[in-house]
């Protein structure tokens, strides 16, 4: 699961959102409690002016991890 948020770490650097939000995407898929990967495609979402989404993902994480 880290390394698929590392590669999307550097997809996001090389300015390609689209293969570092489907990395992080990938990522999240493979470990729904990666927080490094739902805040990085949270940023990525909100970045986009889509935060709504972002803020449903990591809503349903807390959620599963007994939080809010």
């Amino acid at each position: 699961r880290l390394g698929l948020h590392h590669l999307g770490v550097v997809a996001e650097g090389r300015g390609d959102a689209g293969a570092a939000g489907e990395l992080f995407t990938r990522a999240i898929a493979a470990d729904p409690s990666c927080v490094h990967s739902l805040l990085a495609l949270a940023r990525l979402k909100a970045a986009a002016g889509a935060p709504s989404d972002a803020e449903v993902r990591l809503a349903a994480r807390e959620r599963r991890a007994g939080g809010v």
